[in-house]
Order: structure tokens, then sequence, then C-alpha cells
């Protein structure tokens, strides 16, 4: 797996001032002159940390040293994202995973797989961090509002649709009529 990250980590010149492999103000945002925006940034950090560990935590250090020795403050150098086992991105201290629709009546591949394409079109990861820095009142607000949409989409009354977050898929009846989509991970999957 070749990409632009690899080539900035395993540079000699990784350190040379203005193009720095890792942003000197926070290594959650893309350093300067990274081609991409902040989720492929951390999708390609979380992955290069998930699949070269040793080479990360020397980087890390050089990261650490540089920072402490260049900079009057103190930088942000805790990483908000991660890869657990099965290498999923998972945002750090955040339990709710998985946005669950079930709708009343829609079961199956066919009746939910529009569904899930819709959904992961219109929200993402930049919803997902938008969510995650919500209070618990404007999450139940933020969830109304995407069942409403649902609603909207699917052509029904309110009360058969429920759209929740959820850490796994413990919830479901296995039945195919859950559709627990993961947002960081552009991925659904049908239970």
């Amino acid at each position: 797996m070749v990409n632009e990250i690899e080539d900035r980590f395993f540079s000699d010149k990784r350190w040379q001032q203005g193009k720095e492999c890792l942003n000197i103000e926070n290594i959650n945002h893309p350093p300067m002159g990274y081609s991409g925006d902040k989720e492929k940034w951390v999708n390609e950090l979380t992955t290069f940390i998930y699949l070269y560990p040793k080479e990360w935590e020397g980087i890390l250090r050089e990261y650490t040293t540089l920072l402490f020795r260049t900079s009057s403050r103190t930088p942000d150098i805790e990483l908000l994202y991660f890869r657990d086992d099965e290498g999923y991105l998972r945002k750090k201290d955040e339990s709710d995973i998985y946005l669950r629709v079930c709708i009343s009546g829609f079961k199956g591949v066919e009746s939910l797989t529009p569904i899930a394409t819709h959904v992961l079109n219109k929200w993402g990861f930049r919803e997902y961090e938008k969510y995650c820095k919500l209070d618990n009142a404007e999450r139940k607000e933020y969830l109304h509002q995407v069942k409403k949409e649902v609603e909207q989409l699917v052509n029904i009354d309110e009360n058969r649709v429920i759209v929740t977050y959820e850490h796994d898929y413990e919830k479901s009846s296995f039945q195919q009529v859950d559709l627990y989509l993961d947002l960081l991970n552009n991925s659904y999957v049908i239970l």
C-alpha cells in the first residue's frame, strides 16, 4: 500500500521546515503540503499506524522531540482516531459507532440498500465528527432530524422509523430489518 503519507514518513527529509510529515499545530489535521482533506489524512494516518506500529513509535518520538524543542506553546499531539483490532476506524472515547435505522415494513437487502446508499452519501466522516461534538440533548435532536429525513426518503409516517446510535449490534433482531451504518468507514450491514 503506497500512498502519500508513507512517502512522507519514510522520507529522510520528513522534518524539513514547511514540509513536515505531521502537522506541527495539531496531529489530527493534515500537514502543510498534504494533498487531501482531514478525512483522507485521518484514514491514511491511522492505517499507517495500524500497519507500521514500530515505525510509528519512532516517528512520534521524533515529532514530540521536535515540537518541544521548537514550539513556544504546547501542541496538540493526542490522536483522536485509531484503528480497532479488525482495522476499522474509530474515534477515541466515543461509544456511538453505528447509526441504526429500522423501518417497519422494510426488510432485506433490496429495500434497505437504497436507504443505506442515501445515508452514506449524505452523512459520513464530517457529519460523524459534528455529531460527536454534540451534548446529549443536541444528539437527540440530531437523530430526530435524521429520522425525519429517512421518513421523507421512504415516504412513510413517523411511527414506523427508529433511528439510534449504537455501540454494537446487540439491539438487532437479526431478521434483516436493521440497517447499521458505520459512517467513519463508509460501510453498512443489514441484520
